[in-house]
């Protein structure tokens, strides 16, 4: 690979890196500001009630939903890196330059979705607990909404996560790619 294809490969990793962080900056901040309106409308913390309410309600859907960001991510991941993997490109020999600068691009783009689609879960139950501390005041909720916002900014795209979830993926597409293939 040549160093004028690295340099590309490398500004092509910068774009979609800055889409990403770009995409999970406002998706957390968009919380954050719904977060200060709530506050500031709701007329603050309220009596904590015992009883099943709207607060629990969402509380115990957000933790579905934490459980969710862990899997549903990866399951999509793995399923673009097994399409990718199964591709055949004929014009062009496995390991050969056209074929890595190709299986990066589908990766990025595997990445971008990745990214996107676990911090959106996130914001859904950051916003779920905003709603019910708009409605009911509980100071759990917002506590559970400001959890998910760290949890959105725990996963803000970097370049070495980037780069080392580059590696990872393009080894499970060298496993892929060495499995015999079923007709």
């Amino acid at each position: 690979m040549s160093m004028n294809d690295s340099r590309k490969i490398e500004e092509g990793q910068a774009g979609f890196l800055r889409v990403a962080q770009i995409i999970v900056g406002a998706l957390a901040f968009g919380v954050v500001a719904f977060m200060v309106v709530a506050f500031l409308v709701s007329g603050g913390l309220k009596p904590l009630r015992t009883e099943l309410t709207i607060s629990v309600l969402m509380a115990i859907i957000s933790i579905a939903l934490l459980v969710a960001r862990l899997i549903v991510p990866a399951l999509t991941t793995r399923n673009e890196c097994q399409k990718i993997g199964r591709r055949t490109k004929s014009s062009s020999p496995p390991g050969s330059p056209e074929t890595s600068a190709h299986d990066q691009e589908k990766l990025l783009g595997a990445y971008l979705s990745r990214t996107i689609v676990a911090a959106a879960i996130l914001e859904a139950a950051a916003f779920l607990n905003l709603v019910a501390f708009f409605m009911e005041g509980q100071v759990y909720s917002l506590l559970l909404a400001g959890f998910m916002i760290f949890c959105i900014l725990a996963g803000f795209p970097t370049r070495g996560r980037l780069a080392s979830w580059l590696v990872d993926k393009t080894r499970l597409l060298d496993e892929i790619r060495s499995l015999p293939r079923s007709q």
